[in-house]
C-alpha cells in the first residue's frame, strides 16, 4: 500500500506540461563536534531545491552525512504540494488564506520511509514572503501512524544596504503508544 502511494505521488508530481514559475538551488556544508547523538564529529553536505510551478510547489533536500567513523548516511525529504486554485479545483482565498493545497511529503533514509499526506494552507501575512501551514497524516514504516503539523516561513529583512531572508520550518508530530510527541 505504501509503495503504491509513493508511486502515485511520484507520477502525479511530474505533469508533462508544467511551467516552472521560479526555482532555487542551494548547497550547504556543515562541520561540527560534540554531537549528542551518533558520532561526536561529522560533516554534512546538504543539497536543496525549491520551485513554484503551474500545478503547485515542491521542496526537496538531501543530507549527505559523513561521520568520522566512516559510516556514510543519506537522509532526504521531498514535499510536493498541489494547488487547488492553480489546478482549477477551487478558488481558495478566505481571509488570510491565499491558497489551499493537497500536501505530501516523503521522508527517506536507508533505515525507513515515511509517507505524509494532508492539506496545506498558504497564508498572506504582512512582511512575510511566504508563510505555510501543512496538516498531515503520517504513515510510518516502523512505528504507529500519527499526525504532523509543519509550518514554513520566509521573512525578508535588510541591514544597511544588504538584504537577507530569515527562512525556516517547525515540525510537530503527535504521540502514539510507541513514540513520544516531538
Amino acid at each position: 500500500m505504501k509503495q503504491n502511494l509513493l508511486l502515485l505521488c511520484l507520477l502525479c508530481s511530474a505533469p508533462l506540461h508544467s511551467e516552472v514559475l521560479w526555482q532555487d538551488f542551494r548547497v550547504s556544508y556543515l562541520t561540527g563536534n560534540h554531537y549528542r547523538l551518533g558520532d561526536n564529529k561529522r560533516d554534512i553536505y546538504t543539497f536543496e531545491h525549491a520551485a513554484a510551478t503551474s500545478w503547485g510547489d515542491s521542496f526537496f533536500f538531501l543530507d549527505h552525512i559523513r561521520p568520522d567513523s566512516g559510516d556514510v548516511a543519506n537522509y532526504a525529504e521531498w514535499a510536493p504540494r498541489w494547488s487547488f486554485s492553480k489546478l482549477g479545483l477551487a478558488e481558495a482565498k478566505w481571509g488570510l488564506i491565499s491558497d489551499v493545497t493537497f500536501a505530501t511529503t516523503v521522508e527517506m533514509s536507508s533505515q525507513t520511509t515515511h509517507l505524509l499526506y494532508g492539506v496545506g494552507f498558504n497564508l498572506d501575512i504582512a512582511q512575510f514572503r511566504y508563510f505555510q501551514v501543512n496538516l498531515y497524516r503520517r504513515n510510518n514504516e516502523k512505528r504507529s501512524d500519527n499526525w504532523q503539523t509543519t509550518v514554513t516561513w520566509g521573512l525578508p529583512f535588510a541591514l544597511g544596504d544588504q538584504e537577507f531572508l530569515y527562512d525556516g520550518f517547525l515540525d510537530w508530530a503527535s504521540a502514539t503508544e510507541d513514540h513520544n510527541a516531538n
